[in-house]
C-alpha cells in the first residue's frame, strides 16, 4: 500500500519540484526546501534504501 502510493506520487513531486525551483531559484531558497528538493531528486537512490523498510511496513499494514 505504502509503496504503491510513494510510486505513483513521486514522478508528481519531482515536477512540482521542478517548477518551485524555477520560480524560487533567483530568490535563494532557505536551506529547508532545497534539502526537500535533493531529496526528490535524489528519489530513485533513496527508493532503493527504503525499499526493505517499505516492504516491512507493508507487512505491518
Amino acid at each position: 500500500m505504502a509503496w504503491m502510493l510513494l510510486s505513483r506520487w513521486s514522478p508528481f513531486m519531482l515536477w512540482v519540484c521542478r517548477m518551485w525551483s524555477r520560480r524560487s531559484w533567483r530568490l535563494l531558497v532557505n536551506t529547508q526546501s532545497h534539502l526537500i528538493c535533493y531529496f526528490l531528486l535524489n528519489w530513485r537512490q533513496i527508493q532503493s534504501t527504503l525499499l526493505p523498510l517499505l516492504t516491512l511496513l507493508d507487512i505491518f499494514m
